[in-house]
Order: C-alpha cells, then sequence, then structure tokens
C-alpha cells in the first residue's frame, strides 16, 4: 500500500487541509454554480458525479507530484469555502497557483489569503 501525507495549512481566518467525502455536497453546489465555475478549466458548471471525480484527482495529486489542491474551510465553524493549491493537470507545462470559492466567500481576501498560503 502506498501512503502519503498531505499537510495542513492554517492562516489567520482558514484551514487548507485535505479533501474528505463529506465536502462532496458543498463543493458539488458550488460547482453547480455558473458564476463560480465560468472562468475555470473548463468554464462550465460540474455534475456531482465530476466533483467527486475533482476530489479523488486532487488527492491523488499529492502522491504523485508532492503538492496538489487542498479544500478551504472558515476557521471557527468550518464551513467549506472552496479550494485553493498548486494546480497542474497532466498536459500542462508547469504548476499553477490556483483558487475557485463559492460565491458567499468572494471579495473578502480569502483567495488572496489561500493562495499565499499555498505558495509559501
Amino acid at each position: 500500500m502506498t501512503t502519503f501525507e498531505i499537510p495542513t495549512l492554517t492562516t489567520e481566518r482558514l484551514r487548507l487541509r485535505a479533501f474528505r467525502a463529506s465536502d462532496l455536497d458543498a463543493y458539488a453546489a458550488m460547482q453547480a454554480n455558473p458564476e463560480v465555475m465560468r472562468y475555470l478549466v473548463r468554464g462550465r458548471t460540474s455534475t456531482r458525479a465530476e466533483v467527486w471525480y475533482t476530489m479523488a484527482s486532487s488527492l491523488g495529486a499529492w502522491a504523485l507530484r508532492g503538492y496538489g489542491m487542498w479544500a478551504c474551510e472558515k476557521l471557527g465553524g468550518g464551513a467549506f469555502i472552496g479550494s485553493a493549491g498548486i494546480f497542474q493537470p497532466l498536459d500542462w507545462p508547469e504548476p499553477e497557483i490556483s483558487y475557485s470559492l463559492d460565491q458567499p466567500f468572494w471579495r473578502q481576501g480569502f483567495a488572496t489569503e489561500a493562495a499565499t498560503a499555498a505558495r509559501e
């Protein structure tokens, strides 16, 4: 069995952690919003099954590359707000810092906070 560790990062307001199966409902609802998804990889909403695949792929990237995406939650309540981390699909030339946040959490500085933590 192959094992690997996904670090947990904590910022002033956020926790970046490994995805959990319990994140599926919130993540699927977020990725069903056309406003959230329009500038992301495929530019369209995702089905529940596609979101599950995204979560599994995010976990697998850590084992294959040693870096990947985290689930983001607010401290003090643990609300799932989106994802952030280092993203590199197979056919991309280099990794990039990536984030996607659910619409209620836009324009509050969470993306900058999460991306800075991921970069460091």
